[in-house]
């Protein structure tokens, strides 16, 4: 951390540092406004895909938080990275998720996870944070939204989660929020 925050220091455009600097700092944990800082100056700086990406979910981290500010900021920096990724064939594959952990301690990466079988009825491993909403929207048994509040939407599977179409619209649910550069992604969708 302290190479990192060096490189850092000499110079503030040294964008590998400061990817390598966000996947050590959540262990410490930094401050997610310190964090959103550094990552707000590398997505205006560079139209780089991952900066978009951890900028939105950043973003979004700190509308969790309670800065009701940051709730135009995310809708922004989510249709950014969203766009920048129309082309990223995996832009659909969950890379972070919502922990446990406090301030940057909240992100997971999918790597932290690899012991964990999603499609199985395995539990999930407990440094995951399971928040609640309500089902916004079921299109079809593959296609949902969850509305978490504070404009926070994610996609879900209503199939997976046994909802109808018609009938478990405006539910409360609970589940595991994970981020894809296509925006949110609700996991093991629970009814309340």
């Amino acid at each position: 951390m302290e190479l990192l925050e060096e490189n850092l220091r000499d110079d503030p455009r040294d964008f590998a540092s400061l990817l390598e600097w966000l996947w050590a700092a959540r262990f410490i944990p930094v401050s997610v406004d310190r964090a959103a800082d550094l990552v707000e100056t590398w997505a205006a700086t560079e139209n780089d895909r991952d900066a978009l990406f951890y900028d939105y979910v950043l973003t979004c981290l700190r509308v969790l938080k309670g800065q009701d500010s940051a709730i135009p900021e995310y809708q922004r920096k989510l249709e950014r990275s969203k766009e920048r990724s129309t082309f990223f064939g995996n832009r659909r594959f969950s890379y972070e998720w919502l922990g446990e952990g406090t301030e940057l301690g909240r992100i997971v990466h999918h790597t932290d996870l690899r012991d964990w079988d999603r499609s199985g009825d395995e539990p999930a491993p407990r440094i995951l944070a399971r928040v609640t909403g309500r089902v916004n929207k079921i299109s079809g048994p593959a296609s949902g939204t969850i509305d978490f509040g504070r404009g926070i939407e994610a996609f879900f599977v209503p199939q997976r989660a046994g909802l109808h179409r018609g009938i478990d619209e405006n539910r409360r649910v609970s589940a595991l929020l994970a981020f894809r550069y296509d925006g949110p992604q609700a996991w093991s969708v629970r009814p309340e």
